[in-house]
């Protein structure tokens, strides 16, 4: 198991407390093992980041189903397959950077809400991909 305070498997800049399912439930840890986390997931926030000129902060990313339906998420979310991650935005400018570097690079989905964007690298058919949405 992977210490909050490793970087992420593949990673430069991201570590692995800030994508681990935040739920409250014991011995959870989802995101916290080798494996978890997409590689290509990690390679597309790395991206993100460098096209943003700087840190991105994650509000979400891994999430246990319970946790995800705690949180009000949709049925067969792909952040319950850690192939999705919620960048917090400030405001449209940062919020439009997000979302062209994302499309630059490939996301499979970008959803954009006031206060982040939604991205994710899922191929299958858990949704139809590739595919953008607003909340």
């Amino acid at each position: 198991m992977l210490d909050l305070n490793d970087l992420l498997p593949g990673a430069q800049h991201f570590y692995v407390y800030e994508v681990v399912c935040k739920c409250s439930y014991p011995d959870c840890n989802f995101g916290r093992n080798v494996g978890d986390v997409s590689p290509d997931l990690v390679a597309l926030l790395e991206a993100i980041r460098e096209d943003v000129g700087g840190p991105v902060r994650l509000t979400s990313a891994c999430r246990c189903e319970q946790h995800n339906q705690d949180e009000g998420g949709v049925d067969g979310s792909v952040h319950c397959i850690c192939e999705a991650a919620d960048i917090q935005v400030e405001g449209g400018r940062h919020r439009f950077m997000v979302q062209k570097s994302a499309h630059r690079h490939d996301a499979e989905g970008v959803g954009t809400a006031r206060g982040f964007v939604h991205v994710d690298v899922h191929k299958g058919n858990v949704k139809p991909r590739p595919s953008a949405w607003i909340y």
